[in-house]
């Protein structure tokens, strides 16, 4: 925003189309005037920090999820893959809760009320940014990434089961050839037993 003297007499306000703020020249009220300038510009630029942070960890973690899909293998490691989905969305989580947070701020502060003018000029500062919008996006972004990252997790947690119910019927099947193997001398001599006694039953006929 550019600042620039008022004329003479005139209140202080801020043009709609390029933001110029036109400061009262009035000692008494220039201050409460600069005051809600000044507060309505430190929640744009916590804003713009708070959306860069956003901006390049989900640029991140997009990345490193394309990197994962690169070199997956047949069997991937599903418990660090796991992992990562969970660091991610924990990130992801915090960032919101700290823009939610930040979001707080927009509505005009406490020190404003009694000086409806600067509150005024507060908001129109927070307006001129698009604060409000900028937000709501931030955290339809959010909201998109976490989900993509839940659906991530879902599969991971699918795949998992299936290996744990491949190795289930592996052991199942192995421990069916054991006991194949240990019970088979005793088939093995029953079935000579039974020959035996039919082919003396022969010839006593």
């Amino acid at each position: 925003l550019d600042v620039v003297d008022a004329d003479a007499g005139v209140s202080t306000s801020v043009d709609p189309r390029d933001g110029t703020v036109r400061l009262t020249r009035e000692p008494l009220a220039q201050t409460s005037h600069q005051l809600g300038i000044s507060l309505g510009l430190a929640v744009a630029v916590r804003l713009d920090a708070l959306e860069a942070r956003i901006e390049a960890k989900l640029e991140d973690n997009w990345k490193e999820m394309n990197r994962t899909e690169r070199g997956a293998t047949r069997a991937p490691d599903l418990r660090a893959l796991s992992r990562r989905i969970f660091v991610m969305e924990t990130g992801l989580h915090d960032l919101r809760y700290e823009l939610n947070s930040e979001a707080g701020f927009v509505d005009a502060p406490d020190l404003l009320w009694e000086h409806a003018l600067a509150e005024r000029l507060y908001d129109q500062v927070v307006a001129h940014h698009d604060t409000r919008r900028r937000t709501a996006l931030l955290n339809e972004r959010l909201s998109y990434s976490l989900d993509y990252l839940h659906t991530l997790s879902e599969h991971v947690r699918h795949e998992y089961s299936s290996r744990l119910e491949r190795v289930i019927i592996i052991l199942i099947f192995f421990e069916l050839c054991l006991a194949l193997v240990e019970h088979a001398p005793r088939v093995n001599n029953a079935f000579v037993e039974l020959v035996t006694a039919r082919e003396s039953t022969k010839d006593v006929d």
